[in-house]
């Protein structure tokens, strides 16, 4: 068993290797917490040992970080993360040999589909660029209260107000 000192320095380095990694990819803390559907305090709880997650989340924020999956367990057992480049979803060590066959084959070229969205969005008009940003934001309205609505949901559950018979709400 972990000492509390012991665990508490591994939550620590787990949290210091997040940051680095968060800056890496020159993300913010709050796109981190939407990608594993937690809120950013929750996230920044777990970063400093204060708060667990799910297996759920934490496989969530392995994606979020480009970790191969099972990553923060080596780091909390004193190992490094395994990491995966953002082109193809290959892991950049030997040790994730098997990660890589499953992120490769399940990952998109992303690289390549970021340059056909630019060149895509270059040759629209003005009057199409327009719509299509705001459709985009639609979507994104639309997300956030899908994503709303199932927080809710969970909420409800957890001091057993809902049941399966209770029909959906309309947000």
């Amino acid at each position: 068993m972990i000492s509390a000192s012991a665990e508490g320095q591994t939550r620590e380095h787990l949290g210091h290797l997040m940051d680095q990694r968060r800056k890496q990819l020159r993300r913010q803390w709050e796109d981190i917490a939407d990608h594993a559907s937690i809120s950013a305090t929750h996230l920044r709880r777990f970063r400093r040992g204060q708060a667990g997650v799910s297996a759920i989340v934490e496989a969530r924020l392995e994606e979020a970080l480009l970790w191969a999956p099972g990553s923060i367990k080596l780091v909390l057992a004193g190992q490094e993360p395994i990491l995966i480049s953002g082109i193809g979803g290959v892991p950049q060590d030997a040790v994730g040999a098997k990660a890589a066959a499953r992120t490769k084959e399940a990952a998109p070229d992303i690289a390549a589909m970021e340059a056909e969205l630019a060149q895509r969005l270059a040759a629209m008009t003005p009057e199409e660029r327009e719509q299509f940003e705001r459709v985009i934001r639609e979507e994104e309205v639309d997300y956030q209260r899908r994503r709303l609505r199932r927080n809710l949901i969970y909420a409800k559950l957890l001091r057993g107000e809902w049941t399966p018979e209770e029909p959906p709400e309309d947000t």
